[in-house]
């Protein structure tokens, strides 16, 4: 389960670069398990930062981003399949859910409290680049680090 703590560090070191939340989360996942379709990344995720448009108000970047992360390696090509995609962001939001107590944003913001240089968001960051990743090796999913 290295792999899984490298794309967390590297999500990690994405946001404290600069990159918010669901921008890092997405673009770490995508460049592990998915390199060929990173050239979107981070522009798809961008408006997701912050619970939307930086807002605060909707769900939480770090977990958009895991979703974008999970229907990029998953997700469907037609308008048949597409249930793996649906049930490994399901696990995700369950666990995400688990560990964070809350989906939304500004909940989310509430918890953690006071935070200087969003120190608290770029744990929360890597912990969800970590699940995410997880979930997909669990599937037989193997990063390319």
């Amino acid at each position: 389960m290295m792999k899984k703590k490298i794309i967390g560090k590297h999500a990690q070191a994405y946001f404290d670069s600069g990159f918010n939340c669901a921008e890092a989360v997405s673009l770490a996942v995508v460049e592990a398990f998915s390199p060929e379709n990173g050239d979107v990344f981070p522009r798809i995720a961008t408006p997701f930062g912050g619970g939307g448009a930086g807002t605060h108000q909707e769900m939480c970047g770090a977990l958009a981003g895991g979703f974008m992360a999970i229907g990029t390696v998953l997700g469907r090509q037609d308008k048949i399949n597409g249930s793996e995609a649906k049930m490994v962001a399901g696990e995700f939001r369950e666990k995400f859910i688990e560990s964070i107590g809350a989906t939304q944003c500004e909940a989310i913001l509430d918890q953690l409290g006071l935070q200087h240089n969003s120190e608290k968001c770029s744990e929360l960051v890597r912990q969800s680049a970590e699940l995410c990743a997880s979930l997909l090796i669990k599937r037989g999913f193997q990063p390319r680090l």
